[in-house]
């Protein structure tokens, strides 16, 4: 595995979750060290990706986020389910859970929890095929890069 360099600035991180919607609805903005320019943001504070990056904006070369088989196992969890999803969804199993247990023997009831699972649960498929999407090719970078056939920058 790459070591990172310490030459080389890292990306800053910024919270924009600062009043209590910001607690549950988290989002993550990404900026450049040389020029603050706009990097994307996400829902986590974990990126995957190549470890060096090239500022769009500046064209100036910084340490970006680290590869899957280099995080470590609360970093990978963060990554998949950050604090939105984890609330979303816990709400959600709650809600389904407590459908199926007051209406166990009603079989209306019972649509009605499988159409709330589907409410809560079926938005929340696209951002978790693209984290496996990026994941797979993370783990193809790691690999292409420990048999030396390309370097680990490119992608």
């Amino acid at each position: 595995m790459e070591m990172r360099s310490s030459t080389l600035p890292s990306i800053e991180v910024r919270n924009e979750g600062s009043n209590i919607r910001g607690f549950f609805w988290r989002w993550y903005r990404f900026a450049c060290p040389h020029c603050g320019g706009d990097l994307g943001k996400s829902l986590s504070a974990i990126r995957v990706g190549p470890s060096r990056e090239v500022c769009p904006n500046c064209w100036k070369e910084y340490l970006g986020p680290r590869e899957w088989p280099q995080l470590s196992f609360g970093e990978r969890f963060d990554y998949l389910f950050p604090m939105t999803a984890l609330v979303y969804l816990g709400l959600g199993v709650v809600l389904v859970v407590t459908g199926v247990i007051v209406g166990y023997d009603s079989p209306e009831k019972l649509f009605l929890g499988s159409i709330s699972f589907g409410l809560f649960f079926i938005p929340w498929l696209p951002y978790f095929v693209k984290r496996i999407f990026e994941i797979t090719r993370s783990k193809a970078r790691c690999v292409k890069a420990e048999s030396g056939t390309v370097d680990a920058s490119q992608d």
